[in-house]
């Protein structure tokens, strides 16, 4: 523009120049002709004139000419001003363009990667660029496509084709879910848009832009997995958007007749559903329950659950049934859940079996408190029992030493005292027993035993008790076909003496108590054995005898009040009946009697052993006989030396079993003809005696008689002597009887 403006100027300057020499060639010839006369003087004006009318025809022309130059060169002018205008807004806007496109690069959150095809490159821009341990710039485009994880390179590939092949237009966009590679090694999700864009030499380029999606990716998996873990547990799972008022059916599995619409608003489905499928009872609670302020104030991260329990109105044909709704929050604004998991199960099942075990927990509840009220009431009637006897031992005592020169008087008292002393005995013994039986530590003994025998001494036992009540006590024992068996000698004699115990105990005076016992077939090679014990006295009420195996049970009558008594006889005698897998049954009527029938199946001994049963000769006199009893209390060894001596014996004493052991290895052997140990001793204990005993090296090591005398009374603890070479078992208290019966086994006859 500037160089038109130039050549414009010197055309100017030229014409000007020409047109002032042509009017000075004029005005010269003008003046000659003026200067000189006649023919010539017009001839030079003619010629002036001439010249003037060629000269205003020539400028004329040249004006018009200049003219059109001039119209040429300001439409030229106002064309390359247009061009220049439009070229500078081009200018401007390439300009611009360029600052939007850094500004968009520079604000992209993902990657951007323009495949630069021709140069086998790429260029890499983006925020997001570090991220991945890309630097801004071209990069080779094979090292970028190791980036892509291998099972996503397939469809990386093809939408990349498709979007450089013309598949898709310009302006058009593909987006794929792409893993991508960290720098430390590790893939994350990405969601890949591919598109593509034009040069301005009209190459195509497929530009990427990946945008890092894995922790969306992670919460949907997790949503994902929870939604399939919760479509596993409910028949029916819907979403509840509970700021939308919406929800949609994720699945139900519930029939036609009852199944819910697939979506719809909220509020509706409660009304609708809820409010017309649900019994009156249940109602008004369940859709104050489903109300979403309710649900929005009770679901947070702390709590996260709600349940709510209904029962479903009845159909036609069908039988009460239960459901629960469960909402479990998904998401939240602030401390408002606005997204809901609803589950709905029917739950008549576990229903049904949680009203039954309720009832079971309330029967056993009921049953506990009636036990807890019997043991409270055993303990007051125990406290008054033990105290009994122990008021009697203790007052005989004082009266013994206040009478010490009157023997009758004294002889009545220790008669008393011994009496007195078993009852105690017997109370002690069978709260341990009961005691045991519940802890199932109670073990049945497995011997040969003698029925005829046995039910001699039991009625040894009892004879003298019914004697004292003028009772007719009559046995019936010759029917027995096989009286040697295999059973718990003493389990046997505990069951049959408590029942004819009690027959006696509640018989009035003048009384008849009947004992019978019938062999019965049983299996090959046993007999099942029938025990009778009948008598004539109170009888019992039908309701007493549903509760008569109850620990700590008692009659409430006032003719039995004034009978001594635990409540735990008959719970014992039941339970040790059924632990040799027998049977107890029952007859009574108030005022007529009551009649127990124990049935036990007992192996037969083999034919002939039990004939060779030796009896042992009772002596009462051991003189020239040595004993070592080992006792670590003073008192009961005052009281066993002294009942020993009566028999002529001599008496060596040990205060625990190191001092029995070393007194054994300091003596002879066979010095001692029997050892009565205690178990239970400091320094060394029984056990550890009587193994140490056993293991010396001489010859009376392993014969030399060791019995157990130990308040240790049960059968386990029996079976713990045998266990430490002991040759036999005496609980305590000490009874004269039993000493002697040990000593006339094992102390031979010289």
């Amino acid at each position: 523009m500037k160089k038109n403006t130039s050549l414009m100027k010197k055309d100017k300057m030229v014409y000007y120049i020409k047109r002032a020499t042509g009017v000075f060639l004029l005005l010269v010839v003008l003046a000659v002709s003026l200067s000189i006369g006649g023919v010539y003087q017009f001839i030079g004006l003619a010629l002036c004139a001439v010249s003037l009318v060629v000269y205003i025809a020539i400028e004329g022309k040249h004006w018009s000419a200049l003219k059109n130059i001039h119209e040429q060169l300001n439409t030229k002018n106002e064309e390359l001003h247009d061009q220049s205008t439009q070229l500078s807004d081009q200018v401007e806007s390439l300009a611009d363009l360029n600052a939007r496109l850094e500004l968009m690069i520079s604000m992209t959150p993902g990657l951007l990667v323009e495949n630069l095809d021709e140069l086998e490159k790429v260029r890499i821009e983006g925020k997001a660029a570090s991220r991945f341990d890309f630097c801004s710039g071209l990069m080779d485009k094979g090292l970028f496509l190791k980036r892509i994880h291998p099972s996503d390179f397939i469809q990386y590939f093809i939408s990349y084709g498709k979007m450089a092949d013309g598949t898709y237009s310009i302006g058009d966009e593909v987006r794929e879910e792409i893993r991508l590679q960290l720098g430390s090694g590790e893939y994350v999700w990405t969601e890949c848009f591919f598109s593509v864009l034009s040069t301005s030499e009209g190459i195509k380029r497929v530009v990427c832009t990946f945008n890092d999606i894995d922790e969306q990716k992670r919460q949907l998996t997790e949503h994902g997995n929870i939604i399939q873990s919760l479509s596993n547990q409910y028949s029916t799972l819907l979403i509840v958007d509970l700021a939308g008022d919406n929800y949609d059916v994720i699945k139900d599995e519930r029939g036609l007749e009852r199944r819910i619409p697939t979506k719809g608003a909220y509020t509706r489905l409660c009304k609708i559903f809820f409010g017309t499928r649900v019994v009156a009872d249940d109602r008004v609670a369940l859709l104050d329950q489903l109300e979403i302020a309710h649900i929005e104030r009770h679901l947070s991260v702390d709590s996260p659950v709600m349940e709510v329990e209904y029962m479903r109105k009845q159909e036609r044909d069908s039988a009460e049934r239960w459901e629960r709704v469960t909402m479990i929050e998904v998401a939240a604004e602030g401390d408002l859940s606005t997204l809901v998991m609803m589950g709905i199960n029917d739950i008549t099942k576990q229903k049904k079996e949680e009203i039954s075990n309720r009832q079971i927990i309330q029967d056993a509840m009921l049953a506990a408190t009636q036990a807890n009220n019997a043991k409270s009431d055993f303990l007051s009637r125990m406290s008054h029992d033990i105290r009994t006897p122990l008021n009697a031992i203790i007052g005989m005592s004082v009266i013994a030493r206040k009478n010490i020169d009157n023997y009758e008087r004294i002889r009545d008292c220790l008669g008393k005292i011994d009496g007195a002393s078993k009852h105690l005995l017997d109370l002690v013994n069978k709260v341990l027993d009961m005691s045991r039986i519940e802890s199932g530590r109670v073990i049945i003994v497995t011997e040969e035993v003698d029925l005829h025998e046995l039910i001699s001494n039991i009625h040894i036992i009892v004879e003298s008790l019914a004697d004292e009540k003028s009772h007719t006590l009559i046995f019936n024992k010759d029917t027995l076909t096989h009286p040697f068996v295999v059973g718990d000698t003493s389990r046997i004699q505990q069951i049959l003496t408590n029942l004819l115990s009690n027959a006696i105990k509640y018989t009035p005076k003048g009384g008849e108590i009947v004992f019978t016992v019938n062999e019965l077939p049983g299996e090959p090679g046993s007999s099942v054995y029938e025990f009778m014990i009948e008598d004539n006295g109170v009888g019992m009420t039908p309701e007493f005898v549903s509760e008569l195996y109850e620990p700590f049970s008692r009659v409430d009558d006032s003719r039995t009040s004034k009978i001594e008594g635990t409540g735990l006889g008959m719970a014992i005698v039941q339970n040790l009946i059924l632990m040799m897998d027998g049977y107890i049954n029952v007859e009574s009527e108030v005022g007529a009697g009551t009649k127990f029938t124990v049935s036990l199946p007992l192996k037969h001994v083999e034919a002939g052993k039990g004939a060779e049963r030796e009896k042992v000769e009772q002596r009462t006199e051991f003189p020239g006989r040595r004993i070592l009893m080992v006792e670590d209390n003073e008192l009961n060894m005052e009281i066993a030396v002294d009942l020993l001596e009566i028999t002529g014996i001599t008496v060596e004493t040990a205060e625990n079993g190191l001092i029995a052991f070393e007194k054994v290895v300091k003596t002879p052997e066979n010095y001692y003809d029997l050892i009565f140990m205690d178990i239970q001793m400091p320094v060394m204990n029984g056990y550890e005696a009587a193994k140490a005993i056993r293991a010396l090296k001489r010859d009376d090591a392993a014969t030399l008689p060791i019995v157990a005398v130990t308040a240790n009374a049960f059968a386990e603890d029996v079976q713990k002597t045998r266990e430490a070479g002991m040759n036999d078992h005496i609980a305590k208290p000490i009874s004269f009887a039993q000493l002697l019966g040990a000593m006339n086994t094992y102390i031979k006859t010289p």
